[in-house]
């Protein structure tokens, strides 16, 4: 449009230019014929002249002031297309990087689905490292186990098996929990089986013993360290014999809840010049229908959806307390739902166990 304008001045200054030399020739003309005797033959050659100056002034500046705006108007339109080639230029770097984020997405996308299939992998091994539920019936048939690992793999395990003449439940929560927990369970388990079932360990406290320097040789002293609950129970003369590392045993006797506390030091974790760790065994001769209970802190330490408070050991006991004549398997649903319902909208912070079960 802005050239179309300038096109239209250069035609206006060229109309001027030949109106000026048409007026510049009638006057030679005139002045001619002034030479001849016709009235006010000057004064109409003097006009004439005037204008054609007039004329041919305004035809140059009109010309000079349309190449002007030419010039500015071009200059704006290369300032212009050289924007546009810019502009051009960053959308292709920036397409070739969208792609480059794209293949990276990709690449992404590849590994977190062969972690995920490790992972779930993983899952798979530990399940069936664990013992089934139904092994449990050796022991008691009225039991039951919460067991929700945070992630797909726990850092949570129990060990349910015969040694001798005892039966062994062991529930353990080791550091961390994830992968790292899981790696560091898988190691406890076996180290439990070797003590166990090859080595026929009877005695709560020499295992944990056994527990302690192993983990700390295998993990060259680092801190790291599982908490445990251990329990031998001979059936025959209706004895429990219980040892916890950082892990207490709740137990019912004659209707009311009772509390075993584990002792303050952990399996495994830093080296130490100290003595040597001390470990408590606790016999409890029990009665018919009596009542045992053993949990990771990963019930206890859960917060609160809208608070943000733990549950607490204390909630915990009183929510037994108040529960513990019904049979194991409803239990175990009452327990999950008060879990859920104290949960909320809350992320689950551990892994959590509990493992209740009936002796007598």
């Amino acid at each position: 449009m802005w050239e179309q304008n300038i096109t239209q001045q250069e035609k206006k200054s060229t109309y001027f230019l030949r109106g000026g030399v048409l007026l510049f020739v009638i006057g030679y003309v005139l002045d001619y014929c002034t030479q001849n005797p016709i009235p006010h033959a000057k004064e109409f050659t003097l006009l004439l002249n005037v204008l054609c100056t007039f004329s041919l002034t305004i035809g140059s500046l009109q010309q000079v002031s349309s190449e002007k705006e030419l010039i500015k108007i071009r200059q704006l339109k290369y300032s212009f297309l050289e924007k546009i080639n810019l502009i051009h230029h960053n959308n292709t770097s920036l397409q070739e990087a969208l792609n480059t984020l794209e293949k990276e997405k990709k690449a992404l996308s590849e590994k977190y689905q062969e972690l995920n299939e490790s992972i779930d992998y993983a899952q798979s091994i530990q399940q069936s490292m664990l013992p089934d539920t139904h092994m449990f019936n050796s022991i008691t048939a009225d039991r039951f186990v919460l067991f929700r690992p945070k992630d797909k793999v726990s850092g949570d395990f129990y060990w349910f098996g015969k040694v001798r003449n005892f039966q062994v439940i062991i529930v353990a929560d080791c550091t961390g929990h994830g992968v790292a927990g899981a790696m560091l369970s898988f190691m406890a388990y076996n180290l439990l089986y070797d003590f166990l079932a090859v080595s026929k360990i009877t005695d709560p406290i020499e295992l944990l013993h056994k527990m302690d320097e192993r983990i700390q040789i295998l993990l060259r002293g680092k801190d790291v360290s599982i908490d445990m609950g251990v329990c031998f129970i001979n059936t025959f003369t209706r004895k429990l014999y219980f040892s916890g590392a950082k892990r207490p045993l709740l137990y019912t006797k004659n209707g009311e809840l009772c509390t075993v506390k584990g002792d303050r030091c952990s399996v495994g974790g830093l080296y130490s010049t100290r003595k040597k760790k001390k470990f408590t065994a606790h016999e409890i001769q029990y009665q018919a229908d009596t009542r045992f209970y053993m949990y990771s802190d990963g019930y206890t330490d859960q917060f609160n959806g809208s608070s943000g408070k733990k549950f607490g050991s204390r909630q915990l006991r009183r929510l037994i307390d108040r529960h513990h004549h019904e049979s194991m398997l409803k239990q175990r649903s009452i327990y999950e739902n008060a879990l859920d319902k104290w949960q909320g909208g809350a992320m689950q912070i551990d892994d959590i166990i509990l493992v209740g079960f009936t002796l007598g």
